[in-house]
């Protein structure tokens, strides 16, 4: 289930991912009262075994404008993230065998639109 999805700005790419407030609410973990951040993982969807270490963050007062800032800029710098690229973050269920519950996790992937012999076609960034 695709929880958040938009092209990369200069913004983005250079500082902090933007995440819209309805995306935070509707479809990331829920921010227990006063809390104002939280850490997670994403599983890279382009590079399968690959985990990002992610953070989440909303400002303490006001709009509460969503951020993922922690290990965003390392992930941008190792996957060579460009203006104009897509990200999608995108989360799933599974059953995990060794503990026989059924888990969740976030996966994240980047697309990039490439032109291949006059023709556009989108690929995954690995």
């Amino acid at each position: 289930m695709e929880v958040y999805s938009k092209k990369i700005t200069k913004t983005d790419a250079r500082v902090r991912l933007s995440v819209s407030t309805e995306s935070l609410d509707n479809h990331f973990f829920q921010l227990a009262a006063g809390e104002q951040s939280r850490e997670f993982v994403a599983v890279d969807a382009g590079d399968e075994g690959q985990c990002w270490r992610l953070h989440l963050s909303i400002r303490s007062n006001g709009y509460r404008k969503p951020v993922i800032i922690g290990g965003w800029m390392k992930f941008v710098r190792d996957k060579n993230v460009q203006i104009g690229d897509a990200v999608r973050v995108s989360k799933e269920y599974y059953y995990d065998q060794a503990t026989a519950t059924q888990m969740m996790r976030y996966r994240v992937r980047v697309t990039r639109e490439i032109q291949i012999l006059g023709v556009w076609h989108v690929a995954v960034v690995p």
